[in-house]
């Protein structure tokens, strides 16, 4: 009895395992943004935040609130405060590229300062026709990460949303004239 309870829970364990992978690999399977044929995205009723100082706007949900830090407008957040459960984030982050460092170079050596560890999802083209680099974290929040860069500056957009919603945000990202 115990050896067929033991096969059963082994046998729903690998059933279990063989779900979770293929569910997991079919939601990353393919992402589009900016002019690639997103038509999900529906902005008509989001609010604007504009960054002056970095020539950037970024949409978001009429009940999100977009700031910048109060010292820094290097970085803003979107954001939607859920009380005891926490916040919803987007990030917008600027960081200044004095060695004109590649995203992906600037990236690997961001990596090597903390212990999370992120897989390259692809690149995308944000509007404005410029190419950004996907990362999720792999631990810890499960966070994306796109990453791209503009003049003497490197982007950085991040999220622990879910891929989909995220990718609204990126695709509203765009540099003001």
């Amino acid at each position: 009895m115990k050896k067929k309870l033991l096969l059963l829970v082994i046998l729903l364990a690998i059933v279990a395992g063989v779900y979770f992978y293929l569910f997991y690999k079919q939601e990353n399977k393919s992402e589009t943004v900016g002019n690639n044929g997103n038509s999900s995205l529906d902005a008509t009723n989001w609010n604007v935040y504009r960054n002056t100082k970095y020539n950037y706007e970024v949409s978001y949900l009429a009940d999100w609130k977009g700031a910048e830090a109060e010292s820094d407008a290097s970085f803003a957040v979107i954001y939607k405060d859920k009380g005891d459960m926490g916040s919803l984030y987007v990030a917008v982050k600027v960081f200044e590229n004095i060695e004109q460092e590649t995203p992906q170079d600037w990236w690997k050596e961001q990596d090597k300062k903390d212990d999370a560890q992120y897989e390259f999802l692809g690149t995308l083209s944000i509007n404005g026709g410029i190419t950004g680099y996907h990362y999720r974290e792999i631990n810890g929040l499960l966070s994306h990460h796109v990453i791209f860069s503009k003049d003497r500056e490197i982007f950085e957009l991040s999220s622990p949303l879910m891929q989909q919603k995220f990718l609204q945000f990126v695709n509203s990202f765009k540099f003001l004239k």
